[in-house]
């Protein structure tokens, strides 16, 4: 099981990468799913490069948006629990990047 510190530290990463990467996906893929990849034979998502892989990370329940500030990919993942509401933002190299990271800080908790 990842812990909260190792998925903020992944969520770090991801920001800091410049574009997307196989290396990362199978890392997010352990992150969100608890399994860790065998092969690099299908079955991990390109959570960074594809937008709707990247989407597919965020759990059920969650908000997102994704958009652009200052000419920089940002992203939220939002989630109400009772009367609080708690967001999550990531700024990276890409709209894809940005989801994923947020969604691993939303994971974080």
């Amino acid at each position: 099981m990842i812990t909260p510190t190792e998925l903020l530290t992944l969520a770090t990463r991801i920001e800091a990468a410049k574009e997307g990467s196989r290396e990362l996906d199978f890392e997010i893929y352990e992150a969100v799913t608890g399994v860790v990849p065998l092969s690099i034979e299908g079955g991990v998502p390109e959570y960074t490069t594809s937008l709707d892989a990247a989407i597919s990370a965020i759990r059920e329940g969650c908000g997102w948006s994704v958009g652009v500030d200052n000419d920089r990919p940002v992203a939220l993942v939002s989630r109400d629990e009772g009367s609080d509401h708690h967001i999550w933002i990531s700024r990276a190299a890409t709209p894809q990047l940005a989801v994923v990271a947020a969604s691993l800080k939303e994971r974080a908790g």
